[in-house]
């Protein structure tokens, strides 16, 4: 009996010590509960709430506006005052590319669109293209070219690129003998494949034996007020857009879709005061390297594909004007991406012709983040053959700002001359250059 009490007695202390343990231990598990709830009913709200654009002006303002203020016109701020579409520049949601799908067609429209597309039909001067997120219709005239996700014929499809036709459909076929050029007129695309009037007789063309499509270049096609970036990668131009709803309706030549706002990472508006150089092609597109391996100059990327980034001072983020020598330290700076541009590397050379009545050159101009403080060269810009601008580069530096005169100019050329380093990490950007009137 004696033991049995002393048990119980300690079986009491035990408990003491244990029962407050549980205690805490309930309380907490509580409190993680309600808290997860809380949690998952804040994410319920926000989720429910409005999407919130920023918008970039032409004159420099940036700010946020609500999707629902935004009609065909422009949008109205809250007080009912329109700021029309020509007053913008660009309008940016808080989505991302997804990463690159190899396995899509790609088509390139001819007011500088891209779409990446699983299936395409055409019947009576109109395409049907389906992608993933919409199904989308436009003329024949405005189809640039059509690639698809097939390795064979890269050389023969770059040389047929290089040529312009206005006097037939060309299609790059795969034969017993190897990749075949078939040019003849587009008479319709089914879920089979092309139909082609060639040597005087339609022919028909099953999808697996197609290459490429390049369309007669029959007239010039319109130039889209509008250039959207959606979240697969593809660049939808447009004349006219509005939201209803929660939906972008997106408008070309009388066709329409509608896109949800989660589809959509930007748009960009063409002002006939800005033209980006990334939508001008260069008359001359070269690279010479030293040391460093070989490495193509791209449009809207850097070198690598990768997104445009620059480094610039963590207190100014590329807002304000950045010096040509900064001395700031990795841990004052910052990166900031670009949608446009263009990625070079020493010894680069980019030559434009420049269309009449723009007076400015600006935008900025680096070596890219992914350096790491690495690299050392020099930025020139040449109108007519005559330097307006050259800065040394270093990858620790900051951005330079690019504000220089071309009144008057009829030929542009963007240099990039290796340093000390040789060619070594010399991967320049020209980002968001423009010109202006």
């Amino acid at each position: 009996m004696t033991a049995f009490l002393g048990m119980g007695s300690m079986l009491d202390r035990v408990l003491c010590r244990l029962l407050p343990r549980f205690v805490w231990l309930w309380t907490g598990v509580s409190l993680l509960v309600v808290g997860l709830g809380w949690a998952t009913l804040n994410a319920q709200v926000d989720s429910t709430q409005e999407p919130v654009l920023s918008v970039a002006r032409l004159d420099g303002q940036t700010t946020k506006v609500p999707l629902s203020a935004f009609v065909e016109s422009g949008f109205q701020t809250a007080d009912g005052t329109l700021v029309s579409w020509d007053e913008i520049d660009e309008l940016k949601t808080d989505q991302r590319l997804l990463g690159d799908d190899p396995s899509t067609i790609v088509v390139h429209l001819r007011g500088g669109g891209t779409l990446q597309v699983r299936s395409l039909t055409a019947a009576n001067g109109l395409v049907t293209l389906t992608t993933d997120l919409a199904e989308l219709k436009y003329p024949l005239l405005d189809i640039k070219s059509v690639r698809f996700p097939k390795p064979e014929g890269e050389t023969e499809w770059q040389a047929l690129l290089a040529e312009q036709s206005a006097e037939a459909d060309r299609l790059l076929v795969t034969t017993s003998r190897g990749p075949r050029t078939v040019s003849g007129l587009l008479e319709g695309m089914d879920e089979a494949g092309v139909k082609i009037v060639f040597e005087d007789q339609e022919r028909s063309v099953t999808w697996d034996k197609i290459l490429g499509i390049l369309p007669a270049e029959l007239d010039k096609s319109d130039d889209p007020k509008f250039i959207l970036q959606t979240v697969d990668r593809s660049i939808l131009i447009a004349d006219s857009v509005s939201t209803s709803e929660g939906l972008w309706s997106i408008g070309w030549k009388g066709e329409k879709v509608s896109l949800p706002n989660d589809m959509l990472v930007s748009l960009r508006v063409r002002s006939n005061r800005i033209l980006y150089l990334s939508d001008l092609n260069p008359v001359v597109d070269e690279v010479t390297t030293i040391i460093a391996p070989p490495a193509n100059q791209r449009r809207n990327t850097n070198i690598f594909g990768q997104p445009i980034s620059l480094r610039f001072p963590a207190a100014n983020h590329g807002n304000e004007r950045s010096s040509s020598q900064s001395k700031d330290n990795a841990a004052s700076m910052t990166n900031r991406t670009f949608t446009r541009g263009w990625g070079t590397r020493s010894r680069g050379r980019l030559v434009f012709d420049l269309p009449e009545g723009y007076a400015r050159f600006r935008g900025w101009v680096g070596i890219d983040s992914s350096a790491n403080g690495q690299g050392i060269c020099v930025a020139v810009v040449l109108v007519d053959g005559i330097q307006v601008f050259s800065q040394e580069l270093t990858g620790k530096q900051s951005a330079v700002e690019l504000d220089v005169p071309i009144d008057g100019g009829r030929r542009m050329e963007l240099l990039v001359e290796p340093g000390a380093q040789l060619d070594l990490s010399d991967w320049v950007n020209w980002a968001d250059v423009r010109l202006q009137k």
